[in-house]
């Protein structure tokens, strides 16, 4: 993994540059398979911050979601 961190300091025409590792699964109520949830790295970012996300498949609105425990940050405060 650190040769593919060395490719993303070379110079390119991309404004944003992402790494996307797969984790886990979060399990559901029903048995069988569970919610795919991905690491998201925003590794280049020009004019901008790098950050990194949890992300879970679509929740009940058809739109990816935080998992619960990062949704409510106030909560954990």
């Amino acid at each position: 993994r650190q040769a593919e961190a060395a490719d993303f300091g070379q110079p390119t025409a991309a404004a944003t540059r992402w790494r996307v590792t797969a984790l886990p699964s979060a399990p559901l109520p029903v048995p069988g398979v569970g919610r795919p949830r991905w690491f998201v790295e925003l590794i280049r970012c020009r004019a901008g911050a790098c950050a990194d996300f949890e992300l879970e498949a679509c929740d009940e609105t058809g739109r990816l979601a935080l998992p619960p425990h990062l949704a409510d940050r106030s909560a954990a405060t």
